[in-house]
């Protein structure tokens, strides 16, 4: 886990979404292996910090004070409800993005995390050059 902050630029047709995230303190989750296109093009003045989730922890929260996490709606070892739970559980209520590939049923999947995540703040940020795990 690297909880040093970082800033980045370009959000690869996304720029809506990364201008949202400036000032923004981002705790990006898994970003295996690097942090994704969908958010190389945020503001100088967001301030991203890294961490896989098994060092999700509540000293974790308090040290980096995220305003935002980020992370893919499926990694290799988990999926965005596995975040969502963790996140619950460690008192975590503000707002969750996942990053995934085009989805054919996105009303499907927001009704799927909302179940688990509501009221708090939700999103799915899709992003073309995104490949899911294991796709070729």
């Amino acid at each position: 886990m690297d909880s040093t902050p970082s800033t980045g630029r370009g959000c690869a047709g996304k720029e809506d979404a990364c201008a949202g995230l400036a000032g923004r303190r981002i705790l990006l989750v898994d970003p295996a292996p690097a942090p994704p296109e969908a958010l190389r093009a945020l503001p100088d003045t967001a301030s991203l910090f890294h961490a896989a989730l098994p060092a999700l922890t509540a000293e974790l929260l308090l040290r980096t004070r995220p305003d935002v996490v980020v992370t893919p709606l499926v990694a290799e070892r988990h999926d965005i409800l596995d975040v969502a739970q963790r996140l619950i559980r460690l008192g975590y209520a503000g707002p969750l993005i996942a990053l995934s590939a085009p989805l054919p049923r996105l009303e499907m999947v927001l009704r799927e995390v909302h179940a688990v995540w509501a009221p708090r703040p939700f999103e799915i940020l899709q992003d073309e050059a995104r490949q899911c795990p294991g796709a070729s």
